[in-house]
């Protein structure tokens, strides 16, 4: 059954390349080199799942949604503009505007419009408990504390309040996406910045209970931080 959801996973992700590549064509030769690439690594995967070899095909997959998010990126419009089309896109109430929400106050965030984003984050948090039950309540108790723990330790240097929603974020149950891709760690990293280690070391601990495929991630970013380093977080930067 795993083989069989990570094979439709890579299948599905395989199937975006054509777009990708297609949006990279007026673009210069290096995009087209790199979604080459991304094709190439699409495959190899596949063939390692087909194989059975799913320890290859985990070790791989990363590298591949990086890749691709990179050339998604590229082509999006600059934050403010994203930021203003979620907006017109995003409907006024109900559960699709509950689905909308991360998305929004991340997007708000990276335009500079703190106040936005995290209006966004507590609009979210508020309209949680409503959707208990449904797959994206972890994701909306995650990056809902985790927008307003970034927004109040940049725009108001409120450092306990930060440390309060870095907990709460990781008290989520986890979703399909938390738990296989892991959690985002940009709130983290920001309070380890602050020199917060104790409180990230926490954190970590919180996310073992979800994420299930994080194959030693946690423990070596925990060594690292026991350390004096802040790790390289790579893809959950961006997740």
């Amino acid at each position: 059954m795993r083989n069989n959801r990570s094979l439709v996973l890579v299948l599905l992700v395989s199937a975006a390349l054509p777009w990708c590549r297609a949006l990279a064509q007026p673009a210069d030769s290096n995009s087209a080199e790199q979604i080459q690439k991304l094709e190439n690594l699409a495959d190899q995967i596949k063939s390692a799942l087909q194989q059975g070899d799913l320890d290859r095909a985990h070790r791989l997959a990363p590298d591949l949604t990086v890749g691709i998010y990179k050339q998604w990126q590229a082509v999006q419009p600059n934050a403010e503009g994203k930021l203003a089309r979620l907006e017109q896109q995003a409907p006024a109430s109900g559960i699709k505007r509950f689905y909308a929400l991360s998305d929004l106050a991340k997007a708000a965030f990276d335009a500079g419009d703190l106040n936005k984003a995290e209006a966004y984050g507590r609009e979210l948090l508020s309209l949680a408990p409503e959707y208990s039950k449904d797959w994206n309540y972890g994701n909306a108790i995650f990056f809902g504390n985790m927008i307003v723990g970034r927004v109040v330790l940049q725009r108001d240097q409120n450092v306990f309040l930060a440390k309060s929603s870095l907990l709460a974020s990781g008290q989520t149950p986890g979703s399909p996406q938390l738990n296989s891709f892991g959690p985002n760690m940009s709130l983290a990293k920001d309070l380890l910045k602050a020199g917060e280690r104790d409180t990230v070391l926490e954190f970590f601990t919180l996310c073992g209970k979800f994420w299930k495929m994080q194959r030693g991630n946690l423990e070596t970013w925990a060594a690292t931080v026991k350390g004096g380093v802040i790790p390289d977080f790579g893809a959950n930067l961006l997740y």
